[in-house]
């Protein structure tokens, strides 16, 4: 019984750190508006930079 309630809180874990890992990564850094950033999104913020340096 202790494997199957281990086995379920490892599983249970990764699937939370995988959903945290999407929201930070698709949503927080993509699309969220940071302040640092003049209000544009990192993913904005890096397509102006490389647009500008081309």
């Amino acid at each position: 019984m202790r494997a199957i309630v281990s086995t379920f809180r490892k599983m249970s874990t990764e699937t939370e750190q995988a959903h945290l890992f999407d929201y930070i990564e698709v949503f927080y850094n993509q699309r969220r508006c940071h302040s640092t950033l003049g209000q544009i999104s990192p993913a904005e913020f890096e397509r102006r930079a490389l647009t500008q340096a081309a």
